[in-house]
């Protein structure tokens, strides 16, 4: 009986030796796989973090070689917009140099053309002046050395015979002035007559009116061109 009675007891304490055991063995087994969970887990999310690392690296890098691409294009549209406004700045100097010639052209002409006008008028002066006086007491007087105040009582003490050498002087004078005058009315065309009355009415509205001289020549110009078109016979 007693005998018995330790047999039980020795194996009550196995089974309670051995239940330890598997408690803790199974207690060990269950740490190991909750650390394996937790590894795995931790292992998924450094496997998502690098995913989501991998995926920003590679949009920067695309961003980056859009941006590098965008900076290219637009150093090369900023290139030729300086080159067109560079071109643009090189014809508007050579614009304004040809404009500022043309202008100086037309002043010149202008000038050249006042000139020439009197030294026409001039050499007309001399040619009339040249036919001598038309009148007979001018004549008289021009034939003395000088003037004498008492040059009218010298002409008065004069003989009809000897006044009339001065008339047919006078009226030989007067026909070769007429000649003369028209012989320079014939040099002139009727169109270089008409710009000669009109244009330089015409010159000075134009001025007014434009701030180029080159501008208020054509102006003058085209207006006095039409006005003669209209002047002509037949022309309303």
């Amino acid at each position: 009986m007693p005998a018995t009675v330790a047999r039980k007891s020795v194996v009550a304490k196995k089974n309670r030796f051995l239940a330890k055991e598997v408690r803790t063995a199974m207690k060990e087994v269950s740490i190991a796989s909750k650390a394996k969970e937790k590894a795995i887990k931790e292992k998924m999310k450094a496997t998502i973090v690098a995913e989501r690392t991998s995926r920003a690296l590679t949009k920067a890098r695309h961003s980056l070689k859009r941006s590098i691409a965008f900076s290219k294009l637009a150093k090369a549209d900023g290139l030729r917009m300086i080159a067109k406004a560079e071109e643009e700045l090189r014809a508007a100097r050579i614009k304004r140099r040809m404009k500022t010639a043309k202008e100086k052209a037309a002043l010149k002409a202008i000038a050249d053309a006042k000139k020439a006008t009197l030294k026409k008028e001039r050499t007309a002066t001399k040619a009339i002046r040249a036919s001598g006086s038309v009148h007979p007491f001018m004549l008289f007087i021009q034939h003395n050395a000088r003037f004498d105040p008492r040059s009218g009582e010298s002409w008065k003490a004069l003989s009809d015979d000897q006044k009339q050498v001065y008339r047919d002087q006078a009226k030989n004078n007067l026909i070769t002035r007429n000649a003369t005058k028209q012989k320079m009315k014939a040099s002139k065309t009727r169109y270089g007559i008409f710009v000669s009355n009109h244009f330089p009415a015409l010159y000075a509205q134009s001025k007014k009116a434009h701030k180029s001289h080159l501008d208020a020549f054509k102006a003058a110009s085209a207006a006095v061109s039409k006005l003669y078109q209209k002047s002509k016979p037949g022309k309303s």
